[in-house]
C-alpha cells in the first residue's frame, strides 16, 4: 500500500470504531464495515519487530506471536467484562425507586 492508501484505509477503520464500535453514535450510517486484513498484517509485523527489539529477559512470559497475545489479552478482558458487569448490577441493585 502507499501511504495514501494506508491514511485512506485506516480513516475507514477509525470511522466505524467512532460510529459504532466505541461510542455508539445512534445517528450513524457506516458505508460499510471495514476489512481488518491490512490492519492484522501490519500489526502482527509490527508485533514481531518490536518484540525482536526488546530486551528478551525483560519480555520474560510474554508471547511470542500476536496471536497467542491475543488470546490473553481477550481473556483477561472477558474476566474484567464481567466483574464490571456484575458490579453495575449490583449498583442498580441498590438504587433506590422513586
Amino acid at each position: 500500500m502507499t501511504p495514501d492508501q494506508w491514511s485512506e484505509y485506516r480513516k475507514t477503520i477509525v470511522d466505524y470504531r467512532d460510529q459504532l464500535v466505541a461510542h455508539h453514535d445512534l445517528n450513524a450510517t457506516p458505508k460499510y464495515i471495514p476489512k481488518y486484513d491490512h490492519a492484522l498484517v501490519a500489526a502482527d509485523f509490527m508485533f514481531t519487530e518490536l518484540r525482536g527489539r526488546a530486551d528478551q529477559d525483560w519480555l520474560g512470559r510474554i508471547p511470542v506471536n500476536l496471536d497467542e497475545w491475543a488470546r490473553g489479552v481477550a481473556g483477561n478482558m472477558s474476566a474484567i467484562v464481567r466483574k464490571a458487569f456484575t458490579a453495575s448490577a449490583d449498583l442498580g441493585s441498590n438504587v433506590p425507586s422513586h
